[in-house]
């Protein structure tokens, strides 16, 4: 999921992990990432903001979610090239990787590997003011922004407060 702090040219990338079976959030973790298209410019000259924290918040993410996981276990993602490599390093054994392609809303298809995924995402945007679009209640700090996600991710998953 992407997002950004405090300017568009600020990009952020928000690497989550769910369980497939109940929706619940394994983890959340926020990363830098470089600005694209016609920002791209922008923020590497205002903000020298060309750090690109993705595959870091990836590993925190699934190094979460393995600490959470039974011993053999299916990970489903996208078709991103780095992600074969970071769950095989992240779960402890008896891993497989099946990379999927999202459906479009449009597919005549009843199997969406990547829905629950999609839909955490879309109940986060919905949510959390913050990660709205084009709001004025923008994120300030990424560390802010992780702090709302772990408060998240408690908060829907249920866990005890007390």
């Amino acid at each position: 999921m992407q997002t950004f702090e405090h300017a568009a040219a600020k990009a952020l990338t928000i690497a989550i992990a769910i369980r497939w079976k109940t929706g619940k959030l394994l983890a959340a973790k926020v990363g830098r990432i470089p600005a694209n298209g016609h920002l791209a410019e922008i923020g590497k000259t205002k903000y020298g903001w060309t750090t690109n924290e993705s595959a870091a918040a990836c590993k925190a993410a699934l190094t979460l979610a393995g600490q959470a996981a039974k011993p053999k276990v299916t990970v489903a993602c996208d078709r991103a090239p780095t992600y074969p490599g970071l769950v095989a390093s992240s779960f402890p054994s008896g891993v497989s990787v099946a990379p999927y392609k999202s459906r479009s809303l449009g597919s005549s298809a009843d199997f969406d590997p990547l829905f629950k995924l999609n839909h955490a995402c879309a109940k986060i945007r919905a949510d959390l003011a913050c990660m709205a679009r084009k709001t004025w209640a923008t994120t300030k700090k990424r560390e802010k922004l992780q702090d709302r996600l772990d408060i998240y991710i408690a908060v829907n998953n249920g866990y005890s407060f007390i």
